[in-house]
């Protein structure tokens, strides 16, 4: 293959254009690869004005849910403005056997907006039509503002502050991990792959092969114009 004449001056805007687009198509397919998609189930609230405030500083606060799906893995929670950064301590707890799953210290930063703080951990496989507690505990000496929202909002749930029932539900939701249609297509064919499949060395071989393909359009257009040229 003459390299020479597929990088003539005139033919870098068309090498650069099929670079482009092979990146952007392979960046793509990356994504959507490695992409996961979550449902959500609770209080999806995408304004808050018609949510109350409670601030807690030692009470104990548990609001109870019901899994629907299988691999619960994400619970979003959302708290009140704050002009400091607050450390709200989370429990998952099971029920009715309060077997502690998973605890975390939450850092959410001061905030003049009301919104959604998250907190991962990880997939619980057998989530389905099991009940959880989520307990939340101040860690520091200053209140923190939860928000709650009518019971109408996720009848399921039930809320205790302070061992005492309220009719309320904290605005929150809890989400399942799946993995998008393009990974769990890859991972079927995991079963089949080489071991050199997802080693850092194959991302090396996918490069050559964008730039084989880069190279191989390149000089077949550029013969082509050669071509062109000869005939004019």
């Amino acid at each position: 293959m003459n390299f020479s004449r597929i990088f003539q001056k005139k033919n870098y805007p068309l090498i650069l254009g099929l670079f482009v687009a092979i990146f952007f198509v392979g960046t793509t397919i990356v994504f959507l690869a490695t992409r996961t998609e979550y449902d959500n189930q609770g209080v999806v609230a995408t304004n808050f004005q018609s949510s109350q405030k409670v601030s807690i500083v030692h009470e104990n606060v548990e609001q109870f849910f019901t899994a629907k799906n299988k691999n619960l893995n994400k619970i979003a929670l959302a708290f009140g403005r704050h002009q400091r950064v607050i450390n709200p301590s989370l429990s998952l707890l099971s029920w009715p056997d309060n077997t502690l799953l998973y605890k975390k210290t939450l850092v959410v930063p001061p905030s003049d907006e009301i919104k959604y703080s998250y907190w991962e951990f990880p997939v619980l496989a057998d989530s389905e039509n099991k009940t959880y507690i989520l307990k939340i505990e101040n860690s520091g000496s200053e209140s923190i503002d939860l928000l709650l929202v009518d019971k109408d909002r996720y009848p399921e749930g039930r809320l205790l502050i302070n061992d005492g029932e309220y009719n309320k539900n904290l605005t929150f939701y809890f989400s399942y991990y799946k993995k998008n249609q393009v990974g769990l297509l890859l991972n079927r064919l995991s079963a089949y792959k080489p071991w050199i499949f997802g080693q850092p060395i194959s991302f090396v071989i996918l490069f050559f092969f964008y730039f084989t393909i880069l190279a191989g359009l390149a000089y077949s257009l550029a013969k082509n114009n050669d071509d062109k040229d000869n005939t004019n």
